[in-house]
């Protein structure tokens, strides 16, 4: 779970949603890993921000998880793209934590 992301699903203003996709990686494969990766550098983060006088948790985040990858890439671009129209329906903002440059 990234960070700070602890609001409810149905009342969040953003989704993280993590897209592992690695299949067409031509140099060093591993972008798979990049969402996982994410959560984890933003641990030791400060929760607040002296810039912006706010607080990461205050901003109703949700972390949905990550959009297990498979390897057709248009197939699972195009799923991936209907799990982030759900979460504009629900009226979120979609974070979409890659993976492969394709995503």
């Amino acid at each position: 779970m990234f960070p700070g992301a602890n609001a409810d699903r149905g009342a969040a203003d953003y989704v993280v949603v993590g897209a592992p996709l690695d299949v067409s990686t031509s140099f060093r494969p591993g972008a798979r890993f990049g969402p996982d990766r994410v959560r984890r550098f933003a641990e030791p983060f400060d929760d607040y921000d002296r810039r912006t006088d706010r607080r990461f948790t205050d901003l109703s985040v949700h972390d949905a998880g990550d959009v297990r990858a498979w390897d057709d890439a248009p197939d699972y671009l195009q799923f991936l793209e209907g799990a982030c129209r759900d979460v504009v329906r629900d009226d979120a903002v979609p974070l979409v934590l890659g993976g492969e440059h394709t995503v």
